[in-house]
């Protein structure tokens, strides 16, 4: 099926500061993200919300 990669779930994300990101699926990893900002990246927690996480992802 050709389009069934776009329909894929994301669940990989390099953020900008070189950490790689990997989650079971996208919810998973919105909240590792969300995580992750709050964690290594507190300035930006509200920088960054669901759709800009995904936006990112792959």
């Amino acid at each position: 099926m050709a389009g069934s990669a776009a329909l894929a779930p994301k669940s990989r994300l390099h953020c900008p500061c070189g950490k790689y990101l990997h989650a079971e699926d996208s919810e998973a990893l919105v909240h590792l993200a969300q995580a992750h900002l709050a964690a290594d990246h507190p300035h930006l927690v509200e920088a960054y919300d669901r759709e800009d996480i995904l936006w990112m992802a792959y």
